[in-house]
């Protein structure tokens, strides 16, 4: 089958397919910060329904589900950002200058924000989107620009310049550090996205684990604020991430995998829409 022009995804990326994209991603993400241990009731409703980041009685162990909520947030509008797209070009190739335009924006406002409350300049969503629409626009190109993607990602030098630009996220300066981390990591991507599978049962085993990553973040901290209670030796430590891990894949299991068979049955994947079309159409020939 050939690959699809941009025209002709654009019910992959708007419209009635955006708004079931966020609900899949939503659907995904809801059900496990409920179960979160936590202590009152304000922190756990506004874990559970991603507001988080803009209520500071949020405490632990619940306060790191600030960045569930901004990811939120962005899959709720992004669909309403992609339509508004399409109503101009169909080819979305608008989407690398709205993220660069929301770099910019956001740098600003953070630089507006004062440096004694770093969880102002840290949590709120519309201080944080600007990394999330990079990732876009990462999509973007390695979908309608494949193999200039893959080219450019193939030099070490990428590498490279990830590395020292994320070691640049460490600068004095937070606000810009906050642009240099994403910069850098997306650099990064942009190198490994076009090399083959690793067989280097370590690499492959850092990639399963890839596979409960969010079961693994959402229940890591009550395992931390345990660890930071205690002397932290090496063996403490390695205990406490492998409690962590075995957590992680556990719930996810007993929770994430059931609610995302599911949400596909319920909310099927763009794909799985090309796919039957192309398959009925197909079977009529």
């Amino acid at each position: 089958m050939n690959a699809r022009a941009p025209e002709e995804s654009t019910y992959c990326g708007s419209g009635s397919a955006g708004g079931s994209r966020s609900g899949r991603r939503f659907t995904c993400s809801w059900p496990s910060p409920c179960l979160l241990p936590g202590g009152a009731w304000s922190s756990l409703v506004s874990s559970a329904f991603y507001f988080s980041n803009y209520a500071p009685s949020v405490v632990v162990p619940l306060g790191h589900t600030w960045s569930l909520a901004v990811e939120e947030h962005f899959y709720l509008a992004l669909p309403l950002v992609l339509l508004a797209l399409a109503k101009v070009r169909k080819d979305f190739r608008l989407v690398p200058a709205v993220s660069i335009v929301v770099s910019v924006l956001c740098l600003y406002l953070r630089s507006q924000q004062p440096l004694s409350v770093w969880a102002n300049i840290l949590f709120p969503t519309h201080l944080r989107i600007d990394a999330l629409m990079a990732g876009v626009a990462l999509g973007y190109f390695s979908r309608f620009d494949r193999e200039r993607f893959v080219a450019f990602g193939r030099s070490p030098l990428v590498l490279l310049a990830g590395v020292v630009v994320v070691s640049m996220g460490w600068v004095p300066a937070p606000i810009i550090g906050l642009t240099f981390f994403y910069l850098g990591f997306s650099l990064i991507v942009i190198w490994a996205a076009g090399r083959p599978q690793s067989k280097n049962p370590a690499i492959r085993a850092l990639a399963l684990l890839g596979k409960y990553s969010y079961s693994v973040y959402l229940w890591q901290q009550p395992f931390m604020l345990e660890y930071g209670e205690r002397e932290r030796s090496a063996g403490w430590w390695l205990l406490t991430v492998s409690a962590i891990v075995a957590t992680g894949v556990v719930m996810a299991k007993l929770v994430e995998f059931p609610v995302l068979r599911l949400r596909d049955r319920w909310l099927p994947s763009c794909a799985s829409h090309v796919e039957t079309e192309a398959t009925s159409a197909g079977m009529l020939r």
